[in-house]
C-alpha cells in the first residue's frame, strides 16, 4: 500500500496466501523453482534462448510483455519512494505468471516450445527474486 496512506495492521492479511501479499510473491518463486526441479534443467546453467522459439500464445506474449515493465516499475518505486509501485509489479507479474502456466503446459516434447516457455520461467524468477531481494524479502526455492 502506499505509505502516505493510512494502513491497518492485521497478521491474517500480511501473512495470507491469497492476495497482494509477500507470501503469495514467494509461493510463486517457490513454485516456479518447482518447475525447473520437475524438468531436471538447472536454472542457472542452461541457455534457453539458443533453443527457443518465437513467443506464440497469448499468455506468453502477456507474460513476456509484464516482464519488459519491470525497469519502469523500478524507477516508479524509486523515483517516488514508494515500494508500492514494485509491490504492485510483482504481484500482477506474478499473476500473470499464474495465467501463463495454467494455459500452457511447459514441460512438453517440442524441444523449442519447452525452451521458450521455460526462459519465460526463468525470467520471471529472476525478475520476482530481484524484486524480493529489493524490498529486504529473502526469496524461497521451496515452500
Amino acid at each position: 500500500q502506499n505509505r502516505t496512506q493510512d494502513y491497518v495492521f492485521a497478521w491474517d492479511k500480511l501473512l495470507a496466501f491469497e492476495g497482494n501479499s509477500a507470501p503469495y510473491l514467494l509461493m510463486a518463486v517457490a513454485r516456479v523453482h518447482s518447475i525447473f526441479r520437475k524438468a531436471g534443467v538447472d536454472l542457472d546453467a542452461s541457455d534457453f534462448e539458443a533453443e527457443a522459439s518465437v513467443l506464440e500464445t497469448d499468455e506468453e506474449l502477456a507474460l513476456a510483455r509484464k516482464l519488459m515493465n519491470f525497469p519502469e516499475a523500478l524507477a516508479l518505486a524509486v523515483s517516488d519512494l514508494r515500494p508500492h509501485h514494485l509491490c504492485t509489479y510483482l504481484y500482477e507479474l506474478a499473476g500473470d505468471f499464474s495465467s501463463f502456466f495454467n494455459a500452457n503446459r511447459v514441460i512438453v516434447d517440442e524441444a523449442d516450445v519447452k525452451a521458450r516457455r521455460l526462459m519465460l520461467c526463468a525470467r520471471t524468477v529472476r525478475t520476482l527474486e530481484t524484486g524480493l531481494h529489493l524490498l529486504g524479502i529473502t526469496p524461497l526455492a521451496r515452500m
